[in-house]
C-alpha cells in the first residue's frame, strides 16, 4: 500500500518516531521512511519531495507555510486526551495515546483515504500527450 510512497516523519520524540516506522514497515510494507527530529533540518532537505508527512500540531503551526498547502498529505499526530488546539479543519489526525490495535485501525483508515487522495490527483493530471494536444 505504501511501498512506493516516500514518507517523512517529523518528531523530536525518538521513541515515537521508532514505533512509527516500526508500525509503517510491517502493517503496511512503507518502503522509504525518512525520521527527522529536527524540522530545520527537514526542511533544508529538499521536504516537499515526500508523499506523506507525520508531524505534530505545534511543528505543524510553527511552519504553517509548509504544512497548509499539504495539509492533504500530513497526518497531525496528536494527543486526544486534551485538545489544546482546534485542529478540526486539518482532515488527518491520528490519536498517539490509543492502544496498539486502535492506532493500526486508525492508520488503515488514514493511509486508505490519502492513498485513494493519492490516485484520484493522479487521474487529474494529464499526460505529457494530452497536454501537447491541449497546447496546440
Amino acid at each position: 500500500m505504501l511501498h512506493n510512497k516516500d514518507i517523512a516523519i517529523i518528531s523530536p520524540v525518538t521513541l515515537i518516531n521508532i514505533g512509527l516506522k516500526q508500525i509503517l514497515t510491517d502493517y503496511f510494507s512503507a518502503g522509504n521512511i525518512t525520521v527527522y527530529t529536527d524540522t530545520e533540518y527537514f526542511l533544508s532537505k529538499s521536504p516537499e519531495k515526500y508523499d506523506l508527512y507525520f508531524t505534530f500540531p505545534d511543528t505543524f503551526l510553527l511552519h504553517y507555510d509548509f504544512f497548509l498547502p499539504r495539509k492533504g498529505k500530513t497526518i497531525l499526530l496528536t494527543d486526544c486526551s486534551y485538545p489544546q488546539t482546534d485542529f478540526s479543519n486539518i482532515e488527518y489526525q491520528l490519536c498517539i495515546r490509543s492502544e496498539q490495535n486502535s492506532l493500526i485501525e486508525q492508520l488503515q483508515n488514514l493511509i486508505e483515504r490519502t492513498c485513494q487522495k493519492f490516485s484520484n490527483e493522479s487521474q487529474e493530471e494529464l499526460s505529457p500527450r494530452e497536454i501537447g494536444y491541449y497546447n496546440s
